[in-house]
């Protein structure tokens, strides 16, 4: 789990999203939550607000 004000969530997730060549979903609002998914040989990031 990692919380953030916004910056450093964009940052690790920047670099698999990359190496996966995954489009990051849209910024979650203030208290969101970001589902990150390893399944094998791919990357599935979700955005949720609480």
């Amino acid at each position: 789990m990692v919380c953030s004000h916004g910056d450093v969530i964009a940052v690790l997730l920047s670099w698999p999203a990359g190496a996966y060549r995954v489009e990051l979903p849209p910024p979650a609002d203030r208290g969101g939550w970001y589902t990150v998914q390893f399944p094998p040989d791919r990357l599935t990031v979700i955005s949720s607000k609480p």
